[in-house]
């Protein structure tokens, strides 16, 4: 069915997320890219999926209280549409509460059925006539994810660590831009984005990204000038931290053995002048397609993709350099993909360690004694992180090497190899990156 409202967007991502486990803010990157909605349109629907993703356990708590077998009971589109509009009456305070509900109606007589949408209005008539006093109980951060994830962390780090980080994920990620040095300076991107009103700051994490601070304006992000002319690269403000530990040098062979899309790939090539031989792996199609088009845009010709699985492919000749940026549970990116919190698993997690071991493994055969590896991840997860790179150094084929760049923001260097970034202390998405030496 054709989707036209900002609510019912959100209720088609959020059944998605629920269903299929799809990534919210790739779906959402999508939507702003395609959909006929304003730039205000699209904040709301951006505000309704991460806002009842976030406050999931609370908005089902209140649900729970009305409806007489519990919300699991009920059929899981009557689930979304449930907690879509109970998270706009319970927080919303600039939207009409009748029309919260009647937008819930008519989502659950499209994606229902009478009997259903009677059930959506009674019990979200009970929520909006309950006061806040009534209705308001303990939201710590520990209740926004599952129970698995709070003991997981307070296992590693502490209870009170675990209360600040969970707390962090809950505050707001600002968006942050890699500036494509190839094309523009700092200095000329912030004019770009300012005249059309956006507004930014430099990163103190990595001085070539910027983080948009305020946004005026219909213009959505692919419609901003500096984007469409290939001046800036949409990255997370943590992932710019790990290139730089590569230090690309002009003439080097470098691979990044899990790609696409190609922030750090693009990154690479940037940092080498676009004069180093990039190899790009990744085993999905579609994931590369993105990856040569970001390529197109920014303007860049060093980097050849490859259709592979890193775990087995193979190169002609060492390389200098690897990177492993490798698929992990995502533990440190709670704040920015707050779908995670219900999607991943402890068993999930359990699997990916495997995984990363191969890659990381891998790597150090591709590339040459004495070759740089650098390994890294988006989870705060000592498994995932200090355990895989222990494995590797106890197997005797690599070292432990220091960090060749002077990044150091707060506790962002670790023992003199490793850089871990802090949700609670630098305002940015948990990351992990290490720098091994081939033995």
């Amino acid at each position: 069915m054709k989707t036209s409202s900002p609510r019912e967007h959100a209720f088609s991502i959020l059944h998605q997320v629920e269903t299929e486990g799809a990534y919210s803010d790739k779906l959402l990157q999508v939507l702003h890219q395609r959909a006929a909605l304003s730039a205000r349109e699209c904040a709301f629907v951006n505000q309704l999926v991460k806002g009842v993703l976030e406050k999931r356990a609370t908005l089902d708590r209140h649900l729970n209280l009305v409806v007489t077998k519990g919300v699991a009971s009920l059929p899981t589109r009557i689930q979304t549409i449930l907690r879509l509009g109970s998270y706009q009456l319970l927080e919303l305070d600039n939207v009409s509460r009748s029309r919260a509900v009647s937008d819930s109606v008519t989502l659950a007589k499209k994606f229902g059925h009478e009997g259903t949408a009677r059930l959506v209005n009674a019990v979200l008539r009970k929520i909006a006539a309950s006061s806040k006093e009534s209705t308001e109980q303990s939201t710590e951060a520990s209740e926004q994810v599952p129970d698995w994830i709070h003991d997981r962390i307070a296992n590693q780090w502490g209870e009170e660590r675990c209360r600040s980080l969970l707390a962090a994920f809950d505050a707001p990620l600002p968006l942050s831009f890699r500036v494509n040095t190839l094309r523009a300076t700092i200095t000329e991107v912030q004019r770009s984005l300012a005249a059309e009103g956006w507004e930014t700051r430099q990163s103190a994490i990595y001085g070539g990204a910027l983080i948009v601070t305020t946004r005026s304006g219909d213009k959505k992000l692919h419609e901003l000038s500096a984007f469409e002319s290939g001046l800036v690269f949409v990255q997370d403000e943590a992932s710019t931290a790990v290139v730089p530990l590569l230090d690309p040098q002009p003439s080097e062979l470098i691979v990044d053995l899990c790609a696409a899309p190609g922030g750090k790939t693009t990154m690479i090539a940037e940092l080498s002048r676009d004069a180093a031989s990039v190899i790009a792996v990744d085993p999905s199609s579609r994931k590369l397609c993105a990856l040569r088009a970001n390529c197109e845009r920014l303007g860049i010709s060093s980097v050849s993709p490859i259709g592979a699985d890193g775990r087995s492919f193979s190169l002609s000749r060492p390389a200098d350099k690897i990177l492993v940026d490798a698929p992990c549970s995502g533990l440190g990116a709670l704040g920015k993909k707050k779908d995670l919190r219900w999607n991943q698993t402890e068993e999930k997690l359990s699997e990916l360690i495997p995984l990363q071991l191969s890659l990381l493994r891998s790597a150090l055969k591709l590339v040459k004694p004495g070759g740089l590896v650098v390994y890294s991840t988006c989870s705060i997860d000592k498994a995932e992180n200090e355990e895989v790179i222990a494995r590797v150094i106890d197997e005797g084929v690599a070292q432990l090497s220091p960090i060749p760049s002077p990044l150091q923001v707060g506790e962002l260097v670790c023992n003199g190899s490793a850089i871990r970034l802090w949700p609670d202390l630098h305002g940015s998405t948990g990351s992990f990156a290490c720098c091994l030496i081939r033995i």
